[in-house]
């Protein structure tokens, strides 16, 4: 029997759902996303033998998700948001959005559609790649709250001068005459 590991990916946890050919559940678990998360699914999928991965924004949030279970030699393929959000509205049962009935769209998804573009692990240039462009946004985002501290203590510093003169404008400065008018 082919099994469909449907996968509903967030930043702190993953809710995974088995689904058999006759779109009958199997199994469901949630894992956390931490580095243990490749075996522990793996430990978990052993008894379907026959299986392909399918998970939701495989490009996306999924994306590390993804090509660990690629690199580890496992079928997966990449089901797009809006085809599952599809597939979760039309069935029949169970259309309210939470994480199981999400995994579970993103696994009937995949049943249904055999079309959808399966996931290559990359190698060294992609990661690579990934890593000098995170290294950007670092950099820029360190630039830009520089540049807020440097205009708040400017502000400060214009604010703080200006309120230390206020008491010699009080102490009987006079102006001309002249100067009113």
């Amino acid at each position: 029997m082919n099994v469909v590991i449907g996968v509903d990916p967030h930043k702190a946890t993953h809710h995974v759902i088995a689904v058999g050919d006759n779109e009958d559940e199997l199994a469901q678990v949630s894992v956390r996303a931490c580095r243990t998360q490749t075996s522990r699914l793996m430990r978990w999928a052993e008894p379907f033998a026959s299986r392909t991965w399918a998970i939701e924004g495989a490009d996306g949030l999924g994306y590390l998700l993804s090509q660990q279970l690629a690199a580890a030699g496992e079928r997966v393929v990449n089901v797009p948001a809006t085809l599952a959000a599809r597939t979760r509205l039309l069935s029949s049962s169970r259309s309210n959005k939470n994480d199981p009935n999400d995994a579970r769209a993103v696994a009937l998804t995949a049943l249904r559609h055999r079309d959808l573009r399966e996931v290559q692990p990359v190698g060294h240039s992609e990661v690579l790649r990934l890593l000098a462009k995170w290294n950007k946004d670092i950099g820029d985002q360190c630039t830009r709250l520089v540049g807020r501290m440097h205009a708040r203590h400017r502000l400060t510093r214009t604010i703080a001068d200006a309120t230390c003169q206020l008491p010699k404008l009080r102490t009987g400065v006079r102006f001309p005459s002249s100067a009113l008018l």
